[in-house]
């Protein structure tokens, strides 16, 4: 299901017509977005490590 590159960058640039180049859009679209969801994850594993890891050391 791939797609030209050129569709998809019309399909950025019908959000934001300024956009040139598909690493343009990346960064100012999915970058954001990759970001948040990577604090989201260290977050959640931050609060679930703490009560697990007597079980993953082996001690009860």
């Amino acid at each position: 299901l791939a797609m030209p590159e050129v569709v998809i960058l019309s399909l950025y640039q019908a959000i934001i017509p300024s956009m040139k180049s598909i690493m343009q859009c990346l960064i100012c679209f999915n970058l954001p977005f990759t970001i948040v969801k990577g604090l989201i994850d260290v977050g959640i594993s931050m609060l679930i490590y703490k009560p697990l890891s007597p079980l993953l050391k082996g001690k009860h």
